[in-house]
C-alpha cells in the first residue's frame, strides 16, 4: 500500500501537527514518520505503542528503521493531539527528533486502473505522432 505525504515539519513544528487533522478524514489510515537523530530501542518503540494504545488511538502500531521511528494509526478520535503529546511526553524522542513528515493512506485499487489508463494514452499518444511523421 502506498502512502501520499501530506505534511511535514521539524522539531518546532511538531507542536502544531494536529492543524493537519483535517487532511485525513475519518478512518483513513495515516503514517507519522519522525526523523531522529540516532535509533531508538526496542523498549522504547514498545513502550510507545502501549502507550498509545491505552491512550484509544486506533490501529496503532510503531515500527523503527534506524533512524527512522514510524507511527501507524487509524484516524479517529483521539488520534493526531494524542500521539504527538505521548511522543513528546517521552523524553528520550522528544530529544532526538530532527523532523517529521505525515501520511495518509492511498488505496492501491485506484492506482492500477489510473496507472492502465496513462500508459494506455501514452501509447495512443505515441502511436498518433507515429503515423503523422
Amino acid at each position: 500500500m502506498a502512502y501520499e505525504k501530506v505534511a511535514s515539519g521539524g522539531i518546532f513544528d511538531l507542536g502544531v501537527l494536529s492543524s493537519y487533522e483535517s487532511y485525513l478524514s475519518e478512518g483513513d489510515q495515516g503514517l507519522l514518520e519522525l526523523d531522529l537523530r540516532t535509533s531508538v530501542s526496542q523498549s522504547i518503540v514498545s513502550q510507545l505503542e502501549n502507550q498509545l494504545k491505552q491512550a484509544g488511538v486506533e490501529d496503532a502500531r510503531v515500527t523503527t528503521g534506524s533512524p527512522k521511528l514510524k507511527i501507524y494509526f487509524k484516524k479517529g478520535f483521539p488520534w493526531l493531539a494524542i500521539i504527538v503529546a505521548i511522543v513528546l511526553g517521552l523524553v528520550v524522542l522528544a530529544v532526538l527528533i530532527v523532523g517529521w513528515n505525515l501520511f495518509k493512506l492511498v488505496p492501491d485499487p485506484l492506482k492500477i486502473p489510473a496507472a492502465g489508463a496513462v500508459v494506455i494514452l501514452v501509447l495512443l499518444a505515441g502511436l498518433f505522432i507515429a503515423r503523422r511523421l
